[in-house]
């Protein structure tokens, strides 16, 4: 039933509040179901695109070779030097991956005899556009064009780091090489190239590392041989000092056992002095010989020694003495620890001269690649699934679009749902070609006074039985149970 109207009721434009919350949503839904016809309509479009994809795709094969990072290597007599890096740890074995990615590297791969003469090594670019637009974009050309010629190797180094990826196997020291390319043969050759130049890269390097410290032990050698003879030399000069020293020591002791026993004019004291005077003048003899004429005289340039003379003979005897001793104990010290440093330089080269026999690498192939026989690109499943899922999501956002962007009432709940007020009648739209229709019926059998009408005057009699009058009855019912405003 619906409420009469009272006499104070003031028909004021107040604004009229939309509804919100669940009322809202279930509006925005059957918005969207009103134009449900857009999602099937993209969905077809999508898989139609993706159809076309799969038309003008090049597939693409795949092919993987596999390296094997071992811990450490060991020679025949020793063991090398400590790796710089851990291979046990994940990021020794990324480092290696990344090492394999290097554009020198794989310009050195893209130098190789066998990557360069594989037929169709750089693919030729998929063509997107139809068949019958093949003769405005030059497509006839472009099909001559997959004879040309290799480009340089910076340039097919590129290609071929696009191409490929580098992984770890997860827990294992194994290297993943995967190359992906038009050409199945080419897939596996490149593969193989970069897994074995890294390989020849490492053993080169190892060996050349080897072959550097047999040069610097040759060198560390011989400059050790050079400094021993030095020191040899100069202590074969003394010699004759020091056998000399030691008969002018032994007859100092005895001379000082007789003094103990004898007066100095005792025959047996004056004769001994005189030896001893003897040997003191042989020693400083020699001592001069060796220190102006030897292979040390260089290092006595740089020490004072007193004048030879009648008041100095016994300060200058007492301080050879001293010099002489302190330089040949040195010379002694410098000899045996420089035997020993020439002769571990020399077992560490015959160790050396023996692992260069054995050079083993620290990378080998675990697996070599494999010729493709089936494509792993496109999907056929995956790029339709993918096609229709984009199709149905556009088609989805391109309806809650529109209806957003609409602002007309559709439906009487939609109208009675948003302004709070009840609904008398709902007129349906009448055609103008309907309209038109009844005139011109109205033309042929009314009277004269109905075909004097205003085209603009609808209500014909040939309308009194269509829904469009009933709807004005329905309306005209609606007004006369509102009763009179002013009781």
């Amino acid at each position: 039933m619906i409420k009469p109207q009272r006499a104070d009721d003031t028909f004021d434009d107040d604004p009229i509040e939309p509804a919100a919350g669940p009322a809202r949503s279930r509006q925005l839904l059957r918005e969207l179901l009103d134009r449900w016809y857009w999602i099937p309509l993209f969905i077809i479009a999508g898989v139609g695109c993706a159809m076309y994809y799969l038309s003008k795709a090049i597939p693409e094969y795949s092919s993987v070779s596999t390296l094997l990072i071992k811990q450490q290597t060991s020679g025949v007599l020793s063991k090398d030097q400590p790796e710089e890096m851990d291979m046990r740890s994940v990021e020794a074995m990324n480092t290696v991956a990344e090492r394999l990615k290097r554009m020198k590297f794989l310009e050195t791969v893209a130098t190789r005899d066998d990557v360069r003469s594989i037929p169709g090594i750089v693919p030729l670019a998929p063509d997107w556009l139809p068949m019958w637009a093949a003769a405005w974009t030059g497509g006839d050309e472009r099909k001559g064009q997959a004879s040309r010629a290799v480009p340089e190797p910076a340039v097919l180094a590129g290609m071929i780091a696009s191409r490929m990826t580098v992984s770890v196997r997860r827990g294992t020291r194994l290297l993943d090489i995967q190359v992906r390319h038009p050409v199945p043969a080419a897939a596996a050759v490149i593969a193989d190239a970069v897994a074995s130049e890294y390989v020849k890269e490492m053993t080169s390097n190892r060996a050349g590392g080897r072959s550097a410290s047999i040069e610097v032990l040759s060198l560390k050698s011989e400059e050790a041989r050079r400094v021993l003879q030095s020191a040899q030399g100069a202590l074969n000069s003394y010699v004759r000092a020091l056998a000399t020293h030691e008969q002018l020591e032994a007859k100092e002791r005895e001379f000082a056992e007789l003094k103990r026993r004898y007066l100095p004019k005792h025959p047996k004291m004056i004769a001994c002095d005189g030896q001893v005077k003897e040997l003191q003048r042989r020693f400083l003899e020699e001592f001069d010989t060796a220190i102006s004429t030897g292979p040390d005289q260089d290092y006595w340039k740089t020490v004072s020694l007193p004048e030879t003379g009648e008041s100095g003979e016994a300060a200058r005897l007492g301080r050879a003495r001293q010099a002489m001793l302190a330089r040949t104990a040195v010379l002694k010290s410098e000899i045996q620890s420089q035997e020993v440093v020439f002769n571990s330089i020399l077992t560490k080269m015959g160790e050396t001269d023996v692992n260069q026999g054995s050079v083993e690498s620290e990378i080998e192939i675990s697996s070599e690649a494999m010729v493709p026989v089936s494509p792993v690109s496109p999907v056929p499943m995956k790029t339709m699934v993918t096609g229709g899922g984009l199709g149905a999501a556009i088609g989805l956002a391109l309806a809650f679009l529109l209806a957003k962007l609409d602002s007309r009432f559709h439906t009487v709940m939609q109208l009675e749902e948003m302004t709070g007020l009840p609904v008398f009648a709902a007129m349906p739209q009448l055609p103008a070609r309907a309209l038109k229709k009844v005139m011109e019926s109205s033309h042929k059998e009314g009277s004269g006074h109905e075909r004097k009408w205003a085209a603009s005057v609808v209500f014909r009699k040939a309308l009194a039985d269509t829904s469009f009058a009933e709807m004005f009855r329905v309306l005209r019912a609606s007004v006369s149970m509102i009763g009179n405003p002013a009781e």
